[in-house]
């Protein structure tokens, strides 16, 4: 399990219809989450919670839960870059340390999102 209490930076609207990109700064990692509008709207300065865990009933204590796959985990220069795909839409962490257990290319995980009380 890996959870991150993280700010709203950046609302960017995509070009899918009611599909947004949500940039949050979280100390490190930073976080970039695809999400449709109709999942849940956020906003600049929102306080959030994203943990990601392989445990489906952790995730459901959140507001938000998904499941999905660690397409990649890469090194570009000093960052690594994991890529986790929750059937389409993406959640990107970028760190300067390796990921840890359990953000391993091909593992399932469930991603959940909360707004901190």
């Amino acid at each position: 399990m890996t959870m991150f209490e993280c700010e709203v930076t950046g609302v960017e609207k995509l070009r899918l219809p009611g599909m947004y990109r949500y940039k949050l700064s979280c100390g490190e990692p930073w976080i970039e989450v695809e999400l449709n509008e109709k999942i849940a709207v956020f906003n600049n300065g929102d306080k959030i919670v994203v943990e990601i865990t392989e445990s489906k009933e952790q995730c459901l204590q959140h507001e938000i839960c998904g499941q999905g796959y660690v397409v990649s985990v890469n090194k570009l220069e000093d960052t690594y870059r994991a890529v986790i795909s929750l059937h389409g839409p993406l959640i990107v962490l970028f760190q300067k340390n390796k990921p840890k257990s359990p953000i391993k290319t091909m593992n399932k995980v469930y991603i959940g999102i909360s707004r901190k009380a």
